[in-house]
């Protein structure tokens, strides 16, 4: 707990975690963060692939987040989308 607020002086954040673990910790604080009003009524794709593995928990996160306030939420690349979740613009 001392070194915790030592160190939130000088760090953005600070996690109790291990090594392997803390990419992930900061992942799902980060998509918490998403500005949402940006996504409102707007069609948005997931990217599945890239570099870096994303655990699948993060993908169900960010559905659960963007849901609510986007039109569309879709998974993949522009080319080859696959529909998560779409509002009935009749609503």
């Amino acid at each position: 707990m001392v070194l915790s607020a030592e160190l939130s002086v000088y760090a953005k954040d600070v996690a109790c975690t291990t090594a392997d673990h803390a990419a992930e910790v900061f992942l799902y604080r980060n998509i918490a963060q998403i500005n949402l009003k940006e996504y409102e009524g707007k069609r948005v794709v997931i990217k599945g692939c890239g570099e870096r593995p994303i655990p699948e928990a993060a993908f169900v996160q960010i559905t659960q987040q963007l849901a609510p306030v986007a039109r569309a939420v879709n998974y993949g690349e522009a080319c080859s989308m696959v529909p998560v979740f779409k509002k009935n613009v009749d609503q």
